[in-house]
């Protein structure tokens, strides 16, 4: 694999800040001045003509096309983002442009553009399925645009968009059709930029290069707002109109902030040909702050949505551009000529266009399309640039004047979407338990924590005093013995030292928090850490954070239940191997879940006496609501490797309708009912080396785990073939990290339904194709894979079985193609186009490399 790296000119801090902690010391607090750095890394050569590229954030890789030209195969290349090489690519029938990802089901959506004489304005076009897990394209649908400009998934409703000129077609990938264009303009020779999704508003942002404007798409209704334009280019500052040619949209989600880039165009040339870049709030329309210079020929931009910096390509100067909110003003982060991949500054060396960024991994990606740089004569590339110091301070910016407002707005905070694992199914209730709503958990953890800087994700909340709280989650209550179940979604992320290591985090996911009938109880976590950039945690564990001896409850005057209690601290013994024994300490899975590093922030050291008291846990506090409902949870326990017992179910007054799960120990005193299915064999003496070739078939609903016993197993992703299923069809599951040889039940939830039993391969690899019974109600479900070392589990979409006389869906994964049937607007376009040859229009690819 070729690759050119250079050596960063720092060594890491980690390692002596990681102990800090260890000594007692206070936290640390950024540099007045906020400095950030900005260092590039390496590049590695992928794809061709790779204008654009897919960042997958959550499953660390990213998706480069291969645009090899008219009647030549594409190609599809992943690159990981951490390790930062390229794998085989994934072979493509033509021409790949562009590429969206959908994390959740590990897929990629590839525009394939008809380069052998379509007209923008047909729909001759191609897009890709791609199973990523399997690096196999299960499906392609046809009559997408001819040439795609810019490809976006939403995953509220599995619809992808891409958009050609002056229109947007939005696609079902699961059914495999494509809806009708929805036109935004008649105006001649009008093109789009990108588009960029805005999923709190149920929104695709669109910039209009011909007439200066930002557009505004409904995705539930899929219809232009026209009244929700948001003028750009006529816009005036101090009696200057910005002018200029719309290049590129990023979008700020928290702060509900659109960046829109504009170049120089005949109709006006300012400082030098110099770029700019112009804020828009989404929610007012108003333009914000003042017009901010950047380079020459933009070409891309993109947010990083953690500390809010606005990143821009541009070509012409080499260079990436980065734009700080606590000054709103632009510097150089990386020059690619100084850093030896892009020849020359100016028109003929140009090279640089797309750009990603991964908050997670403090990392800006760049491409360089064209084939002329030193790691390749015939492939692009990609670049690397590792971002480091304290997050900036976000300053309002106000609306610019003439608008009627003259106060800085003070945006709304969205946290960004939670990716990681689900939250477990409520462990089985006892009888008489009802459902409790309006569930919330709030914690400061320690006096350490609360002075960390925090990160909050979906729905979770943060006081000023750094308490986190968690809303809604789900729940059972048993009114008779006070025994208590709540579980919640989303997660908090820590950062100790954001300023001198920006790489140490800790990431609480997915409380779980259990009440015995003794007021003894639990507070368990999905746990990701992570110590330094190459030190971090194989995924996410469950974990128990707290453990406690009295979980008090209190009715309220308004009919809700307050719960509260002090985790376990003081004379909980820890002791590490070889290690001096800690007298306090929180629970022993915790600790010795996380690297050695960072366990000193949660026990008793022989740091000072200030230092060993900020360590000790606060108390949490919660409420939750007791339904008249009966509550129908019937999951396995939920627990984190401590010993929790969990509350003994009433005994029933009623006869028992399941079947016994032991055999009986009198001889049948009467003949079978059936015959029997073939002879016995023996037990296996040791662990499978290949997957099981013949999965169980028979649904079951008697779970094999032990939904009583603690659940420690590790938590291991799983990707599906398709995310959208039929009652009666299948499915494809893919899941590894379980033991070599480790039996795997695959389950069906909401009601538990077991589809399948299989084995894991030598690697520890599971893979089959289960049917999801006919009789599965329409709706939201789990798809889980329980095994006795490590379980995984995948949402599916499931909807109601085919009548008579409908066209069933190829299975994903089947590799075979769905149809479609005649796209009428398809044909009245290409109609329109033949009617147009005479006119001399120009196919966007040429378009593209003129700009």
């Amino acid at each position: 694999m070729k690759t050119l790296h250079r050596a960063l000119g720092v060594a890491p801090l980690i390692g002596a800040l990681a102990l800090a902690p260890l000594l007692g010391a206070g936290p640390a607090h950024a540099a007045p001045d906020n400095t950030r750095s900005y260092s590039y890394v390496s590049s590695v050569a992928a794809g061709n003509q790779a204008r654009q590229f897919a960042l997958d954030e959550r499953n660390g890789a990213l998706y480069v096309p291969t645009d090899n030209g008219d009647g030549q195969p594409g190609a599809l290349t992943r690159v990981g983002s951490a390790a930062f090489t390229a794998e085989t690519p994934i072979p493509l029938e033509s021409a790949a442009t562009r590429v969206a990802v959908d994390p959740a089901s590990n897929t990629a959506f590839v525009a394939r553009d008809d380069l052998n004489g379509g007209w923008d304005f047909a729909l001759t076009g191609s897009l890709d399925v791609v199973n990523l897990a399997t690096g196999t394209v299960t499906k392609t649908i046809h009559g997408v645009p001819t040439t795609t400009d810019s490809i976006v998934y939403y995953p509220r409703t599995n619809t992808v968009y891409a958009m050609s000129n002056d229109y947007v077609v939005p696609i079902d990938p699961a059914a495999g059709t494509v809806g009708t264009p929805v036109e935004i303009s008649t105006v001649a020779d009008t093109y789009f930029t990108n588009a960029v999704i805005d999923p709190a508003n149920d929104r695709l942002w669109a910039g209009n290069r011909t007439k200066g404007t930002i557009e505004a798409f409904d995705l539930r209704t899929n219809t232009w707002l026209k009244d929700q334009s948001i003028p750009v280019s006529t816009f005036t500052f101090d009696g200057t109109v910005v002018g200029g040619s719309l290049a590129a949209l990023a979008l700020d989600p928290a702060l509900n902030q659109i960046y829109a880039v504009l170049n120089p165009n005949s109709k006006g040339v300012w400082n030098a040909g110099l770029g700019k870049l112009v804020v828009a709030n989404t929610q007012t329309r108003q333009i914000l702050g003042t017009p901010i210079q950047v380079g020459k020929t933009s070409r891309a931009a993109a947010v990083d949505t953690r500390s809010h910096e606005v990143y821009v390509t541009s070509s012409e100067d080499s260079a990436l551009t980065v734009i700080s909110p606590d000054t709103w003003t632009a510097k150089t982060a990386v020059d690619f000529v100084q850093a030896g991949i892009v020849s020359g500054y100016g028109t003929g060396p140009a090279n640089l266009w797309g750009v990603a960024t991964d908050p997670t991994n403090n990392a800006v990606f760049v491409s360089h399309p064209y084939s002329k740089t030193p790691l390749s004569s015939t492939q692009s590339a990609i670049s690397k640039v590792a971002v480091s110091g304290a997050l900036p301070a976000v300053t309002a910016l106000a609306p610019a004047p003439g608008q009627g407002e003259t106060q800085p707005s003070t945006p709304p905070v969205v946290n960004p979407v939670f990716s990681g694992p689900q939250a477990p199914a409520l462990a089985k209730a006892p009888n008489g338990a009802v459902e409790t709503t309006v569930n919330s958990l709030t914690w400061d953890v320690s006096a350490y924590a609360s002075v960390w800087e925090t990160h909050p994700y979906g729905g979770v909340r943060v006081s000023d005093k750094n308490a986190f709280t968690f809303a809604s989650g789900t729940g059972w209550s048993d009114p008779k013995t006070g025994a208590a179940q709540i579980g919640w979604s989303d997660a908090i992320e820590y950062r100790p030292y954001p300023g001198l290591a920006p790489d140490v985090f800790l990431t609480f996911a997915n409380p779980y928090l259990v009440r015995n009938v003794d007021g003894s109880g639990a507070l368990s976590f999905d746990v990701a850490w992570g110590e330094s950039k190459s030190n971090v945690s194989a995924g996410y564990k469950r974990v128990t954070l707290a453990t406690f001896t009295d979980l008090s409850l209190s009715v309220q005057a308004d009919g809700s239940t307050a719960i509260s209690g002090t985790p376990v601290y003081a004379g909980r013994v820890y002791q590490a191997p070889g290690q001096a024994a800690s007298p306090n300490s929180f629970p022993k899975s915790f600790i010795v879940y996380l690297d050695p590093a960072l366990r000193g922030w949660w026990m008793t050291t022989s740091a000072s006496a200030d230092g060993n008291a900020r360590k000790v846990p606060n108390s949490i506090a919660g409420t939750f609501t007791a339904t008249a409902k009966p509550s129908e949870a019937n999951g396995p326990a939920v627990d984190g490797g401590e010993a929790v017992v969990t509350p003994t179910p009433e005994p029933s007054t009623e006869p028992s309708t399941e079947p016994s799960t032991e055999p009986s120990t009198e001889p049948s005193t009467g003949p079978t009912t059936g015959p029997t299915t073939g002879p016995t064999t023996e037990p296996s003496t040791g662990p499978t080396t290949e997957p099981s070739a013949v999965p169980s078939t028979d649904p079951s609903t008697v779970p094999s785990v032990d939904p009583g016993a603690p659940d420690n197993r590790t938590v291991v992703p799983v990707t599906i073939g398709s995310s959208a299923a039929v009652a009666g069809g299948s499915v494809h599951l893919r899941a590894a990290g379980f033991a070599a040889g480790e039996t795997v039940e695959i389950w069906l939830h909401s009601t538990p339904v077991r589809l399948a039993t299989v084995t894991a391969d030598a690697r520890g690899l599971v893979e089959v194709t289960v049917t999801i019974p006919a009789t599965t109600p329409a709706g939201a479900h789990a798809l889980k894979l329980e095994g006795t070392t490590a379980r995984g589990e995948v949402p599916v979409t499931v909807s109601a079985a085919l009548s008579t006389g409908d066209v069933a869906p190829v299975s994903a994964g089947s590799g075979q193609l769905s149809q479609t049937g005649a796209n009428i607007a398809g044909v009245l376009i290409a109609g329109s186009v033949l009617l147009l040859l005479g006119l001399g229009f120009v196919l966007k690819r040429r378009r593209e490399e003129g700009i």
